[in-house]
């Protein structure tokens, strides 16, 4: 009821210290927290309860339990989309970074983040809508796990060097004319990029028992399968990305799966982006720049369980079931090389 729905809020946290390094170099080290409190979820508050009692007394088998009685409001056999503000987030994160100033021709900076995030639901759709993250209306909290953008560490390098090549340079300082055109003034910079993966809830494509609405995929969540045992211990079938021997099918009658919301956690990211460029001084205002530009220029594969941005639907890779459980369905960027001339004036 709009009478009892609170306003959600939000708290943020986050000290750190700086410390002066030799060698025009500062290393900072923080903290950061925040919590999300009676953030907004979408529910389906008309969902069928699983009662064998009231099935098997009545002479259904409970494949073919009917859902209206079952439903807190028997007489709409369907569901009702209700909006509550009971949902929660939390953000912790350590953070590290080192910064090199410019001197000699080089700077750079490191960045190194240990962190977990954790809520009940991560999409725009809030929650149920998002195929389902609660399986059961009534108990919610139970989906409160990593969140979907949970990256659990992530390095970024950068560095821009110019070469001590050419006139006035350590090496080849007298050259001058032709010379110093081919040598001098060239400069390389990238960005190196390295962190683990996002996480995946998995969900039953075989199961056919009769849960909260009828079996399968049905109104407002989605069946999961049974854990057995690690799904991010070493894959047991060659080709796979996680451990898909951890689950197994849900054949109990009235029941949701234990698997547990984005427990599985996916391939991680490593990617080079290198660039060299070089200045061709015209006159004193003008001068040409040429550059090449590698994004991932070791062609690194960075396999995805699902294409990038996929929200609509799980992607087959996640359904236990199916012939692409577990395998990559989709990678990030192949290599890219690009080059460009510049004239400045």
């Amino acid at each position: 009821e709009s009478s009892k729905l609170q306003t959600p809020y939000a708290q943020q946290w986050h000290f750190g210290f700086e410390y002066q390094l030799p060698s025009q170099m500062l290393l900072q080290l923080s903290y950061a927290g925040s919590r999300g409190s009676h953030l907004y979820g979408m529910y389906n508050g008309n969902q069928a309860q699983p009662n064998p009692v009231f099935c098997t007394t009545n002479g259904n088998s409970p494949e073919n339990c009917p859902t209206a009685p079952r439903r807190p409001f028997p007489a709409v056999d369907a569901s009702i989309d209700t909006l509550r503000a009971n949902d929660y987030s939390n953000y912790s994160a350590l953070q590290v970074h080192l910064q090199k100033r410019a001197s000699h021709g080089l700077e750079f900076g490191a960045s190194y983040t240990y962190s977990h995030a954790l809520d009940d639901a991560s999409s725009a759709s809030l929650g149920s809508l998002n195929n389902g993250d609660f399986r059961n209306q009534l108990y919610p909290y139970l989906e409160y796990g990593n969140a979907d953008f949970d990256v659990r560490q992530r390095f970024v390098f950068n560095y821009a060097y110019e070469l001590p090549f050419g006139h006035g340079k350590k090496f080849g300082g007298n050259a001058t004319g032709a010379l110093n055109q081919v040598i001098g003034s060239w400069q390389i910079a990238g960005i190196t990029t390295a962190q683990t993966g996002n996480w995946f809830t998995i969900t039953d494509a075989i199961t056919n028992v009769s849960t909260a609405d009828g079996g399968g995929t049905v109104g407002y969540y989605e069946v999961r399968p049974n854990v057995v045992g690690d799904p991010n211990a070493h894959p047991c079938v060659p080709g796979t990305l996680f451990n898909t021997c951890a689950f197994a099918d849900n054949t109990t009658f009235f029941t949701f799966g234990d698997a547990g919301r984005n427990i599985v956690r996916g391939p991680g990211l490593q990617n080079w982006d290198f660039s060299a460029f070089k200045l061709f001084p015209v006159r004193e205002e003008m001068h040409l720049e040429f550059r090449a530009e590698f994004f991932n220029i070791w062609n690194h594969v960075n396999p995805l369980l699902g294409p990038p941005g996929a929200i609509s639907e799980e992607p087959q890779a996640v359904e236990f079931g199916t012939p692409q459980f577990g395998q990559a369905v989709a990678a990030r960027d192949p290599r890219f090389i690009q080059f460009a001339l510049k004239f400045y004036f």
